[in-house]
């Protein structure tokens, strides 16, 4: 819920003047100093893992969303390289980029602004999601008053074909590009934020109108490029707004539930590839019934699109993460209290499945209250974060998820078939308190979650040769790998 068209992201320092009070405890930011209707002038687009300067190990699974140039100073790509990210998360803006209406019977106008940053994405190796969104006025639909027009809701019906023609026309531009995601959060239902300077994204209300928009869209993206992937837009699907304000949308206040049912009894669900939502941990109550953490929303959300009969559906989370200094999301957190959670997020993520998990974000941003979940500083100073999204990146990214582990209470734990098909296990404590786990193995390395390795175990230190090591577990997680005895 932390990109940049996201209208609440803004609210903690608005809400006097805006009103909206009962939004201001979710964990939501907007960089200042950013306008949802016209994105920053550089982007970055998808492109597939080439010959990469990065030293990556593959194309794997973990990435970071990122904001403004992809420049050395902006960035820091020598962070960028020691952090192993695969994907990037960036916004490209359709009104940046064709402000004119086009003229019947003549080619469209394009200002192809980020040419420039997509060799940059190029040249650095990554892999991009490119998040479509900032419709231009002529092409979205308006208030009922005519007095307002969503650049980040509902685009006009009459302009569908223009917008898949943009989305076309980029593609045969950028040929590598394969990942389209369509619009931030778009299950919001905000009529007051939409209406508002900030834009805020709204298709909430409009389900049906999101899968219409779908059904244009997708055919003219596979035959510009058939290996592209048209991505939904990464639902917020937490602080839900009042179903029956659908009724008075000048009410609603938060996100729409129905709207991915919404799009999906429309038949949306066979007009895009991958299914997308976002995640933060303030949110557990509401999905730990279903799984730990981020796994419980995500297999929630697999049983809906099952509902619809889209059970096979490749699903991803494009917004995670956890602030390094105190938030309105973690009172108390600390750098490594972020390290942590990049690990869990990783390995309950995997648990289910999960083919792109993208961290929010790689940068601190302004805010006063919500800046610092970036793995680095606004001065591009590293944290513990980097070495934690290293060592996931190393150890997990080409890692085979075998099974969740019942070790006993007070001990959540995953294995895996690392790299080299050795078993790996990844284990912390879930209670705070220290822990004896017992593995089948009879020789293992434990490595910290940065990347540490603290020593061997083997088979007999515990008194007893009976093919089994046992590992001491505390709130930090470590990663153990089974060796030759």
């Amino acid at each position: 819920m932390k990109t940049l068209d996201h209208f609440r992201r803004l609210l903690a320092s608005l809400v006097a003047v805006l009103g909206c009070a009962a939004l201001v405890a979710l964990p939501l930011s907007r960089p200042a100093g950013v306008a949802a209707q016209d994105p920053v002038a550089e982007y970055t687009i998808s492109v597939p893992i080439v010959a990469s300067s990065l030293d990556i190990i593959g194309v794997h699974p973990f990435g970071v969303q990122m904001y403004g140039p992809l420049s050395d100073d902006a960035i820091s790509h020598e962070s960028l390289r020691r952090s192993r990210v695969s994907w990037i998360r960036w916004e490209v803006g359709w009104r940046a980029i064709q402000p004119t209406e086009p003229v019947p019977g003549q080619e469209p106008v394009y200002n192809w602004r980020i040419d420039e940053a997509a060799a940059q994405a190029r040249d650095l190796g990554l892999n991009v999601i490119a998040t479509i969104l900032s419709n231009p006025e002529w092409a979205s639909m308006r208030s009922a008053d005519g007095e307002h027009w969503y650049s980040n809701g509902p685009v006009d019906p009459d302009h569908y074909d223009d917008f898949a023609r943009f989305i076309a026309d980029m593609a045969r531009r950028y040929p590598w590009i394969t990942h389209y995601e369509l619009y931030n959060e778009p299950d919001n239902a905000n009529m007051m934020g939409a209406e508002s300077p900030l834009a805020g994204p709204y298709w909430g209300l409009y389900g049906k109108e999101y899968a219409d928009m779908l059904k244009v869209v997708y055919p003219a993206l596979k035959e510009a490029n058939p290996e592209a992937k048209l991505v939904f837009g990464g639902i917020a699907y937490d602080g839900f707004a009042d179903p029956a304000c659908a009724n008075t949308p000048e009410t609603c206040e938060g996100f729409y539930r129905p709207f991915v049912d919404d799009v999906l009894a429309a038949g949306g669900g066979d007009y895009f590839d991958v299914f997308n939502f976002h995640y933060y941990p303030t949110y557990h109550p509401n999905w730990d019934p279903f799984g730990p953490d981020i796994a419980g929303k995500a297999s929630y959300l697999r049983s809906k699109l099952a509902e619809y009969g889209h059970p096979d559906k490749p699903i991803i989370c494009t917004e995670v993460g956890l602030s390094s200094g105190p938030a309105p999301d973690c009172k108390q957190c600390t750098q490594n209290d972020q390290a942590r959670y990049i690990m869990q997020t990783a390995a309950r993520s995997l648990s289910v499945d999960m083919d792109i998990v993208i961290w929010w974000t790689w940068k601190d941003i302004l805010d006063p209250v919500l800046g610092t979940h970036g793995l680095v500083t606004k001065d591009l100073h590293p944290k513990l974060g980097v070495e934690a999204f290293r060592t996931v990146s190393l150890q997990l990214g080409q890692a085979t998820f075998v099974s969740s582990m019942d070790l006993g209470q007070g001990i959540e734990g995953y294995e895996f078939r690392s790299r080299s098909g050795r078993p790996l296990y990844v284990l912390w404590s879930s209670d705070g308190e220290t822990h004896a786990a017992v593995l089948p193995v009879g020789a293992a390395t434990v490595t910290t979650m940065v990347g540490e390795v603290t020593g061997r175990v083997a088979d007999g230190a515990d008194g007893q040769v009976d093919g089994r090591i046992t590992v001491n577990v505390s709130s930090d997680p470590v990663y153990v790998e089974a060796r030759d005895a």
